[in-house]
């Protein structure tokens, strides 16, 4: 079976937990969580780049639901930052199906290994 989801988890889960902090529920407290705790840059991002990999999905396909896990690597880069890894973990999603699209329920990250964060985090 092959399902294409939509959107990104942060521009569309309804909570995202990071790591021990409390969940942010609702697509903008989601937002505002993010716009809160990431520096933004002369472009309006955080000039990073989430790479996932072994990920893997299990559909429960009675309930139109899934979990996905995955390791993530971020990778920034700005003006006085060269390219270079800022943390890898782990994640854990889980999706609903609604109309015939995936959407993001739920983003669960835990951080395994951090670098350099003070141009990431505010």
């Amino acid at each position: 079976m092959m399902a294409t989801m939509r959107g990104s988890a942060g521009s569309s889960a309804r909570e995202l937990t990071l790591n021990d902090n409390p969940p942010a529920s609702g697509a903008e407290a989601v937002e505002a969580f993010l716009a809160t705790a990431l520096k933004t840059y002369d472009d309006g991002t955080p000039r990073t780049r989430h790479v996932t990999s072994n990920v893997i999905l299990e559909i429960e396909e009675p309930r139109r639901e899934a979990s996905g896990w995955s390791y993530v690597t971020t990778f920034q880069a700005t003006d006085g930052l060269p390219l270079q890894p800022i943390a890898c973990g782990r994640y854990h999603d889980r999706f609903e199906q609604i109309d015939g699209r995936w959407i993001f329920r739920s983003r669960h990250v835990v951080t395994g290994l951090v670098g350099d964060l003070k141009h990431h985090r505010r």
